[in-house]
């Protein structure tokens, strides 16, 4: 490390006067000790709710154009920064070099901003995670991401949570699916997506694409027709590992296709279906493929309508699987001999992870380290009105706290 330290001290003595005296004032802003020299040494600049504003920009656009050692810059909750702000801050991105991590979540942002930084992916080569939840963007900024992506060849995950793209976007974004082979995790929460994009165009983009790994499509307004069709996805895939369906109203038909699914596939690790109107029938189907399925990890089927009548067969099944590592089950209609029949099976088939089935269980921590930023999680969902990210704290972070309710990112 200290071989490191000096070569990076090197690189930032290469830098001008000029621009060490012009990152001073942003190194006093967010509390850098070392001025300049240290700001330019950070590998991560985590500067969430920092105060940053427009007139930081300048700076902040130098640091990421001679900074060698930035890997991660963090500017969520800095809504001051502005469109101005981060359509400079864009253009500094149009490097081949630059940070590998940017997140500008809770910015209020508009699709000025979002054109901005779509126009910049093509010539961007080391961006590979980009997270843009809640902001203002709409369709306009989802196509031009679309656009832009189909030019990208690094860019890996990538968050729209809890914007206002609608199916133009949707369908936009299938296309891009046909030519990018790079990107492994789409997160698409809380957009209102309909049956109109994800049963057709979408779903079918999906089918064809064998790099894409983690989609998210919780709360927005799918049916059971766009339910069917992802079944048909998960039943031929290879390559997809998480799938986010949560709080979307579907029922046992999707339900058992779902179930039916599971069992033809071999990649699906996360299943979250939590927040819809699965009841005992789905809960059997599920108990089937759990028997047999070797590869699944984490269930989340939170705040259906679940009852004793399939606890016994899920116990069963619970107890003779050997991957399950999480189970969500909570908020269901499970009597105590339900939740004792889960809970006596989870023990007896030394499942070492988390079940929460009860209220009791609902203060559990939780630690999930294989889910990718943006991801909507399951769990109690935060009181009406509550700001994004208000109800989980660290609005985010993924390493503690209570589970976050649907369109919460963790």
């Amino acid at each position: 490390w200290i071989d490191e330290y000096r070569r990076r001290s090197q690189e930032s003595a290469m830098v001008t006067e000029e621009v060490k005296q012009a990152l001073e004032p942003l190194a006093s802003k967010v509390g850098i000790e070392g001025g300049a020299a240290a700001l330019l040494a950070l590998d991560k600049a985590e500067w969430e709710g920092k105060g940053l504003t427009k007139e930081h920009v300048p700076a902040l656009a130098l640091l990421v154009e001679h900074s060698t050692a930035l890997e991660s810059l963090d500017l969520d909750n800095n809504p001051a920064l502005g469109d101005d702000g981060i359509c400079v801050l864009a253009k500094a991105l149009s490097t081949a070099g630059g940070p590998k991590s940017v997140s500008l979540m809770h910015n209020s942002l508009s699709d000025r901003a979002g054109e901005a930084l779509a126009e910049m992916l093509p010539a961007n080569k080391a961006l590979q995670t980009l997270l843009l939840e809640d902001n203002g963007f709409t369709d306009a900024a989802g196509t031009a991401f679309a656009k832009g992506l189909k030019a990208n060849s690094t860019l890996k995950l990538l968050s729209f949570s809890d914007n206002s793209l609608g199916d133009d976007s949707g369908v936009a974004l299938a296309d891009m699916l046909r030519a990018n082979s790079t990107l492994r995790s789409l997160l698409l929460n809380g957009n209102g997506l309909t049956d109109e994009c994800v049963a057709g165009p979408f779903a079918e983009a999906l089918g064809d694409n064998s790099s894409l790994e983690d989609v998210s499509l919780g709360c927005n307004e799918l049916t059971d027709t766009s339910g069917e069709a992802l079944a048909g996805v998960v039943a031929a895939s290879k390559s997809l590992r998480t799938l986010a369906l949560d709080d979307n109203g579907l029922t046992d038909v999707t339900g058992e296709k779902l179930a039916a699914a599971l069992g033809q596939n071999s990649s699906l690790r996360k299943l979250v279906a939590g927040y819809n109107e699965f009841t005992d029938k789905t809960g059997d189907a599920l108990a089937l493929v759990l028997a047999a399925n070797s590869t699944l990890e984490e269930l989340d089927m939170w705040s259906n309508n679940l009852g004793d009548d399939c606890s016994e067969a899920l116990s069963l099944a619970v107890k003779g699987n050997k991957s399950i590592k999480t189970l969500w089950l909570g908020n269901n209609k499970f009597s105590i001999v339900g939740v004792g029949r889960m809970r006596a099976a989870w023990k007896e088939g030394g499942h070492t992870g988390q079940l929460n089935i009860a209220p009791e269980d609902e203060d559990h921590e939780y630690t999930a380290p294989n889910i990718a930023p943006g991801m909507s999680a399951p769990g109690p969902k935060p009181p009406p009105g509550a700001p994004p990210g208000s109800f989980f704290p660290g609005g985010g972070s993924s390493s503690d706290g209570p589970r976050p309710g649907p369109g919460v990112s963790v």
